[in-house]
């Protein structure tokens, strides 16, 4: 089997299943549906809630549905989000902000986006080995490379794709019912995201080759996913709690090399930002003085700055995946 051969078999078998219906209808309703809605709303925060309370409905029918439902459910709920938003003409005084849908839609994604890629690609290695199907995958005349690379890359095309497209429908509602609207920065939104996006995959096929049942797998996971979203940012604040600015230099690259905080940098060059973006975590440089919050050392390293953030998500990007291919080529698997 060639690399081709696995992917047309991988992505044969993830849309027979509900994993690739789940992905994108998800996706699709965390871009566009979310979106419209604010696009709708004077409040952004009403279209937020709304836009989560679509994912939440879409979630429990993942659970309920099966791949065709769900795929009915998705293009309704984005071709009403569309519609609406389209044919809804709003002074352009009360329409919102453009960074608002960035800032917005980056958010949202930081967060969705692990999810989906996780969920798309954790049982790749380990649903064969249950199932005794990892025989046929790397008995045949054909190295683990092909089998490996190929599994990567029919994973990464699930997330991918519907994420480009929802983002790209996403800019065309942007571009035309937004202040300042524009479609090529939620182009740029989307390319930001693949690498972003890429990584989560790499991270839960890698997964998929360490743990020995399902359980160890979704354990790892969790524990990876927590530790880079959760353990990472506690860390940071144990670290600076007793501290006030200006703070060490390692101080900023701690932050700097977690990839949440590296996508979320360069999310925010698509948006006219008045203050730091809110889910960055880079250490403060404000602390109370007689009562009201006050700038000690507005601190300018190269640790904040979207080159760093760009390497940084390139990195974890490349590194995640090929330490799961590193233990597939050394495992036992069959």
């Amino acid at each position: 089997m060639t690399v081709e051969d696995v992917l047309r078999r991988d992505l044969t078998s993830v849309y027979r299943s509900r994993t690739g219906a789940a992905v994108a209808a998800i996706t699709a309703l965390s871009t566009v549906v979310i979106i419209g809605l604010v696009g709708l709303n004077p409040g952004p925060v009403v279209g937020l809630v709304g836009g989560l309370l679509a994912v939440g409905i879409l979630l429990a029918l993942v659970f309920l549905g099966d791949p065709k439902q769900i795929a009915i459910t998705t293009g309704l709920f984005t071709a009403i989000a569309i519609g609406l938003a389209l044919g809804y003409s709003r002074p352009l005084s009360m329409r919102p902000p453009m960074g608002a849908a960035v800032v917005g839609i980056g958010s949202v994604l930081s967060l969705v986006i692990p999810v989906v890629a996780l969920l798309s690609s954790y049982a790749t290695i380990i649903g064969e080995r249950n199932s005794g199907s990892i025989r046929f995958l790397v008995g045949l005349p054909n190295s683990r490379s092909d089998a490996f690379i190929g599994k990567f890359i029919s994973r990464s095309l699930v997330v991918v794709i519907p994420l480009v497209l929802g983002l790209l429908l996403a800019g065309i509602i942007v571009e035309l019912t937004y202040q300042s609207g524009s479609f090529m920065a939620m182009a740029g939104l989307a390319a930001v995201s693949v690498p972003y996006a890429l990584m989560f995959v790499g991270l839960g096929l890698t997964a998929s080759t360490y743990g020995n049942s399902i359980y160890q797998v979704v354990a790892i996971v969790v524990t990876a996913l927590a530790t880079l979203r959760i353990g990472w940012t506690a860390i940071r604040f144990l670290l600076v709690w007793e501290t006030n600015p200006p703070h060490p230099e390692w101080f900023y690259w701690i932050a700097a090399l977690n990839p949440f905080n590296a996508y979320i940098t360069l999310t925010s060059l698509f948006a006219t930002m008045q203050r730091e973006h809110p889910f960055l975590f880079f250490p403060s440089d404000r602390v109370w003085v007689d009562g009201s919050m006050e700038i000690i050392s507005n601190t300018e390293t190269i640790a904040k700055t979207p080159t760093v953030a760009a390497i940084v998500l390139l990195a974890w990007m490349v590194i995640t995946p090929l330490f799961g291919y590193y233990q597939f080529k050394k495992t036992d698997l069959l």
